[in-house]
């Protein structure tokens, strides 16, 4: 685990404590105030112990936002892996540190070849090394870390696609007057060349959700990959879009009777391996990382120019201590950070947050960033915000991905009440989150919770291999005394979050989450039932 103990690494023991169910009981404190038929703490506690979760690890907290109680705990100061519930921290830490208007830029420059050459050789010989050979340009890509950069979803919502967006650096170029490229540098020295994060599942490393993580980034870092059948027992058609000579295939699979096709990339190459059986094509397209995404993008665009008539005669990457000269603004893509963090939070985009706290380490010590300086900056940004009692969390990587943060749902609730009470960025987070029924992680495919609750569940999800979260906001449907309904401006805000850890077969994470989900149910229901004033905490 990569950690900076100054600022964030635990002070208490992290070892897990792995409990049958039955067993966290005993260690709680049940207020009197809500231990009565009517207590929302005794029903959640009982509604947990009757979930039949075996050794799970279990902590939780429900706050109300309107007066600071505590509706609901369990062992809510224990350390534990929050998965993706770290985007949370993240992207508000995000929003102090970079600020709500910051954007990301991705600019592309031009200068005169000669110099460049005159970094080697001098002014007079470049001059003179000018007149015996063809004029050409030099073209630099200047990154920031912009996770958005090309990203599919992000141009769909504008109407745009990648060929639009080549078309318009190529059309910048060529308007400029320039014919001939001598060299396209990329300059990604805004983040470290540490793409992978070495705690992350090796052999999981070609899957979208681990795509590197660079200071170019282009269309999620990712291939889209398509499978046709043909005849059967010859290979299927396959696909790639974006294509680079880069991109080296071996396709191993074949037409059959069932669909088993699968997709492997050696490491630290863009040598990807197809196998496995295609019966049916999809209309979605699977999905692999590429190595080195920096140079992908630089040799994807070197191509689109060949294409387009503008010969390119290398690509490189800016050495890390070359200087060049600043050349002339030809373009500019930009992507909003507000834009990044609902990204990052509906859809869990882990490139998404690991460049925001990459971005951020890069703002604290003008040093390239990495996931050591990011998680200083995050973790001053918890001192800074929540107070030094928040040295228990151990902050490893901005997506959650990685096994080593630990938290607790304490911290998180803190988290959750500040941003609520912040007044400029309030609304911005909490339309950042997934919300229930309506849109991002909450919504798919199979929405969770009941229909009651659509619209007014703001939330993250969290999921990693036995480990399942979720932290985020309710807004209560509220009863006022005599009966009547309440406006939405006295609607009360309620903040929780509810970790659980190390559950195994025959406890599967649908079982987990459905806890949670029940767990929401019975808050909102006991609150919309019960006037602020009867409940106590």
């Amino acid at each position: 685990m990569i950690s900076h103990k100054s600022l964030f690494t635990s002070r208490v023991s992290t070892r897990r404590q792995w409990l049958p169910a039955g067993a966290i009981f005993a260690l709680l404190w049940v207020p009197a105030a809500l231990a009565g038929p009517r207590g929302i703490q005794s029903r959640i506690v009982d509604l947990v112990r009757g979930s039949n979760l075996g050794q799970t690890d279990v902590s939780l907290l429900v706050m109300d936002l309107s007066n600071g109680q505590k509706l609901a705990h369990i062992r809510p100061n224990n350390p534990m892996i929050p998965a993706s519930n770290m985007k949370l921290v993240t992207t508000a830490a995000a929003l102090h540190t970079l600020g709500a208007d910051f954007v990301f830029r991705t600019e592309l420059r031009a200068f005169p070849s000669h110099a460049l050459q005159a970094d080697y050789h001098g002014a007079e010989e470049a001059r003179s090394n000018a007149t015996k050979t063809p004029y050409g340009y030099v073209l630099v890509v200047h990154g920031d870390g912009d996770p958005g950069l090309a990203d599919p979803k992000l141009l769909a919502s504008r109407g745009d696609n990648i060929e639009k967006m080549l078309d318009r650096w190529i059309d910048a170029i060529k308007n400029a007057g320039i014919k001939r490229v001598t060299h396209l540098y990329v300059n990604d020295r805004v983040f470290d060349q540490q793409f992978v994060h070495p705690t992350w599942p090796r052999s999981q490393l070609h899957h979208w959700y681990c795509a590197q993580v660079a200071g170019v980034n282009f269309y999620t870092n990712c291939l889209d990959v398509y499978a046709q059948p043909t005849k059967p027992g010859q290979h299927p058609r396959v696909t790639i879009f974006p294509t680079t000579k880069l991109v080296k295939t071996q396709n191993l699979a074949v037409t059959g009777r069932i669909d088993t096709f699968g997709i492997s990339r050696h490491l630290g190459s863009n040598r990807l391996l197809f196998t496995g059986k295609v019966r049916h094509a999809r209309n979605k397209p699977f999905n692999v990382t590429v190595h080195d995404p920096p140079m992908v993008f630089g040799h994807l665009l070197a191509e689109a120019l060949r294409r387009a008539g503008v010969p390119v005669s290398r690509v490189d990457r800016v050495e890390p201590d070359r200087a060049l000269p600043a050349g002339t603004l030809l373009h500019v893509e930009q992507t909003p950070l507000t834009s990044v963090i609902t990204r990052c939070n509906k859809d869990s985009q882990n490139l998404f947050a690991e460049a925001l706290i990459k971005r951020m380490g890069h703002k604290f010590t003008g040093a390239p960033g990495s996931w050591p300086n990011g998680a200083a900056a995050v973790g001053q940004f918890l001192v800074d915000t929540l107070g030094s009692h928040t040295a228990v969390v151990s902050i490893a990587d901005g997506s959650g991905l990685s096994r080593d943060n630990l938290i607790t749902a304490h911290v998180l609730v803190e988290l959750l009440a500040a941003m609520h009470r912040h007044k400029s960025l309030s609304d911005v987070y909490r339309q950042s989150l997934s919300i229930a029924h309506v849109d991002g992680t909450l919504a798919n495919s199979k929405p969770r919770m009941s229909q009651r609750l659509a619209g007014r569940v703001f939330a993250k999800t969290g999921y990693i291999n036995r480990v399942s979260a979720l932290s985020g906001y309710l807004v209560t449907n509220d009863v006022a005394e005599n009966g009547g309904g309440v406006s939405s401006d006295e609607q009360r805000v309620v903040a929780f979050s509810l970790l659980f850890n190390g559950f195994r077969p025959p406890v599967y994470v649908p079982q987990v989450k459905l806890v949670q989900d029940n767990i929401i149910e019975l808050i909102d229901k006991h609150l919309s039932r019960t006037p602020a004033a009867s409940y106590g905490g």
